[in-house]
């Protein structure tokens, strides 16, 4: 009866600790969030190699015209309000 009660025991603990990582795995960036919005933080996390908030003209792996517009201030860094301020111009593209 012990050994029984030990075995399903151990069983459990093993099914637990097999599922309790899989319920923390994070969300899939390219899922649709509510309201159709996808998560774009996957793709800037790949872009921001350092992890400091921006991206580098450095870490930039596209082109660098689109870096330059995406630039607004010319710093050399592109953050995520410059990105978000020029999706709302997006319009002509060119401005």
């Amino acid at each position: 009866m012990k050994r029984s009660l030990f075995i399903t025991v151990i069983l459990l603990l093993v099914m637990l600790s097999i599922a309790a990582p899989a319920q923390n795995q994070p969300q899939n960036p390219n899922t649709p969030r509510r309201g159709g919005q996808r998560n774009s933080g996957g793709k800037w996390r790949k872009l921001d190699i350092n992890n400091d908030g921006s991206i580098s003209r450095a870490e930039w792996n596209k082109k660098p015209r689109a870096f330059d517009r995406l630039d607004v201030n010319r710093d050399g860094s592109i953050t995520r309000e410059e990105i978000r301020a020029r999706k709302g111009r997006r319009p002509g593209r060119n401005g």
